[in-house]
C-alpha cells in the first residue's frame, strides 16, 4: 500500500470503469465482436445477449457511484491553524480529540474537525500529523479513527485557504 499513498483510489478505479466502458463499447456497437470474438456484421451484440449487457451496464455504473465520493477522507487533510479562522471549541470525542467548529480563509462555510497544532502535543494522536512540502500542517483523520462528514468539501476549502494564504506571502 505505501507504493500507492499519495494516489487516488478513486482515480484508479473511474480508469477501470473507463476502460470497462470502452471494451462494453466496442462489443455492443454495430459492428461488436461476436460470442467467438469474429467480426459481427449481423447486428448489435447486445440486442442478442442483453442479460449479458445488462449485468456489464450495472456493474459500470455501480463502480461509479462508488468511485463518485466513497466517504473517507482524503490521506491528509490541511489543518494548520494559520488557514483556519473564527476558530471556537465544539466539543470533546470519547478519546479525549476536542472537537473545533471553524471556517477556512477565504470561505464562508464551518466545518467540524481537528487542530493539527494540538495533535502534536499529545503522543497518542501526533502520528496522524504531519508537515507538508509547504510547511504546512496536515491530519490524516483516518489514523485517528475519526469519520468526516464531508471530506471533500473539507480538502477543497482547506487546499483553496492554503493557496490563498501562500500568495498573501509572496
Amino acid at each position: 500500500m505505501p507504493v500507492f499513498r499519495e494516489c487516488s483510489i478513486t482515480r484508479l478505479v473511474s480508469a477501470g470503469i473507463l476502460s470497462s466502458a470502452l471494451v462494453l463499447t466496442a462489443a455492443c456497437g454495430p459492428k461488436g465482436l461476436g460470442q467467438d470474438g469474429a467480426s459481427d456484421q449481423s447486428g448489435f451484440y447486445c440486442d442478442r445477449n442483453p442479460a449479458v449487457c445488462a449485468v456489464a451496464g450495472v456493474v459500470i455504473v455501480a463502480g461509479i457511484a462508488l468511485a463518485s465520493d466513497d466517504g473517507s477522507p482524503p490521506p491528509a487533510l490541511p489543518s494548520d491553524t494559520r488557514l483556519k479562522t473564527d476558530v471556537r471549541r465544539a466539543g470533546e470525542l470519547d478519546n479525549g480529540l476536542t472537537v473545533y467548529a471553524f471556517r477556512f480563509k477565504g470561505d464562508d462555510r464551518y466545518f467540524a474537525g481537528l487542530m493539527a497544532d494540538e495533535l502534536l502535543e499529545d503522543q497518542r494522536f501526533a502520528h496522524a500529523v504531519r508537515r507538508g512540502d509547504d510547511g504546512y500542517l496536515r491530519v490524516d483523520y483516518a489514523k485517528l479513527g475519526v469519520n468526516l462528514d464531508k471530506p471533500g468539501l473539507m480538502a477543497e476549502a482547506g487546499r483553496a485557504a492554503l493557496g490563498e494564504v501562500q500568495s498573501e506571502g509572496r
